[in-house]
């Protein structure tokens, strides 16, 4: 899995109770849940925010596939 490198990071606010992580080697990548498990990409930084919300910084993916292969692996 490699990580984007054109693409800077971006901070993501997220309820606890939607947000998924799934580990895959070194690397953490955080889901949203739902009907289609959205993936954001791979996580930088994670800081809680309160008692109901995340803070992350995310480095998104390169492309679509990259999501479709992340999404089977984690599933």
């Amino acid at each position: 899995m490699k990580k984007a490198k054109k693409r800077s990071c971006i901070d993501v606010a997220i309820p606890a109770s939607k947000l998924w992580v799934c580990n895959i080697g070194k690397n953490k990548v955080a889901f949203i849940k739902g009907h289609r498990n959205l993936p954001l990409g791979v996580i930088e930084k994670q800081k809680k925010r309160g008692k109901a919300e995340v803070l992350l910084t995310v480095r998104p993916f390169d492309s679509l596939e990259h999501e479709h292969v992340i999404s089977h692996v984690c599933a």
